[in-house]
């Protein structure tokens, strides 16, 4: 048999076992044009998505979300659990949230309680939700992911980071010490979630520690990437803008902890999206629908649909909503 497991050389290809994957708009906020994109207008600011994603492994009769999106008093403005720079912005951002992670899944049939594990691109405030949506559930965090945000607010009163995530009663963080990480295509390291080649959580980072980025295969020859928040925008995944680098929230001048490393991950990002058996999913990609439906479709069979022509022709031709300050 077939041996599914990624190799060095073993960019995505051919057939194995599957997972199905979902998408979940978990809301919507603002940002600013000149913390996104290098030419971005000082004074302008974009309405951006905030996706979750639903992953199911038949094989085992697991579940799983990638992120959980917004959390609910957040996106209410009942914010005092929150540091104060994140009070600050959530006003600026003008946050949306419809339904939260959990309320999508119910209204699909579907119980908060089965799902089994969390996994986190990474642990901002806009992909955690509220993980106590969710009982049942261990949380999967990055490699560095704690040293970075461990304790956070309001046990360490000048954290970025909320603290919800930690006083949940399980949480794992991977390493590179004990984990099966193994090369894979551009990145240097995967982790074969399943133990099957069907969900792999690479190391992506850059963006912030331990950020990981999730690659599913979908189908024959067909696959899936959930890119968190390596990038912001399609046109920067694609090469036709460069990285914001002169503005960021907190006063920074990048949305990235380490610019040059995450303009490593893009490119790496990039060069799995030039492929045509792979669509790439940001976090924040104004323009994967309509062509990308939520739950409970499934975005298994992308590639028979051509979706990632839709993608790309809706990029062309429409322009995000934005407005001035």
């Amino acid at each position: 048999m077939e041996d599914a497991r990624p190799t060095a050389e073993d960019v995505p290809k051919g057939t194995g076992p599957e997972v199905e994957v979902s998408l979940l708009p978990t809301g919507q906020f603002f940002m600013f044009d000149n913390w996104i994109l290098a030419g971005g207008m000082p004074g302008m600011k974009t309405l951006y998505p905030d996706y979750s994603f639903y992953i199911h492994h038949a094989p085992s009769g697991t579940s799983l979300m990638f992120d959980l999106g917004l959390r609910r008093v957040l996106s209410l403005q009942d914010i005092s659990a929150y540091p104060a720079s994140t009070q600050a912005g959530a006003s600026r951002l003008e946050l949306r949230l419809p339904k939260t992670a959990a309320e999508i899944l119910e209204g699909e049939g579907i119980s908060p309680g089965s799902i089994k594990y969390i996994v986190y691109s990474h642990l901002h405030w806009d992909h955690v939700g509220d993980p106590s949506e969710f009982p049942n559930s261990e949380i999967i965090i990055g490699p560095g992911s704690k040293a970075a945000a461990y304790p956070g607010y309001p046990a360490d009163p000048h954290s970025e980071f909320v603290g919800i995530i930690f006083s949940h009663p399980r949480i794992r963080e991977l390493s590179y010490e004990t984990g099966s990480w193994v090369p894979f295509g551009p990145f240097h390291r995967a982790y074969d979630f399943f133990a099957d080649g069907s969900f792999l959580l690479l190391d992506a980072p850059g963006h912030m520690a331990g950020h990981l980025m999730g690659l599913a295969r979908t189908g024959p020859n067909e696959y899936v990437v959930l890119g968190g928040d390596c990038c912001h925008h399609r046109k920067i995944l694609s090469g036709d803008e460069e990285v914001g680098n002169s503005a960021g929230p907190h006063g920074r001048t990048s949305m990235h902890t380490d610019l040059a490393i995450a303009k490593e991950t893009i490119a790496k990002a990039r060069r799995l999206e030039e492929r045509e058996d792979v669509l790439v999913c940001l976090t924040h990609d104004w323009f994967l629908e309509p062509s990308l439906e939520p739950l409970r479709a499934k975005l298994n069979g992308w590639r028979e649909r051509g979706l990632k022509e839709k993608i790309r022709q809706y990029a062309r031709d429409t322009a995000p909503y934005s407005k001035i300050v």
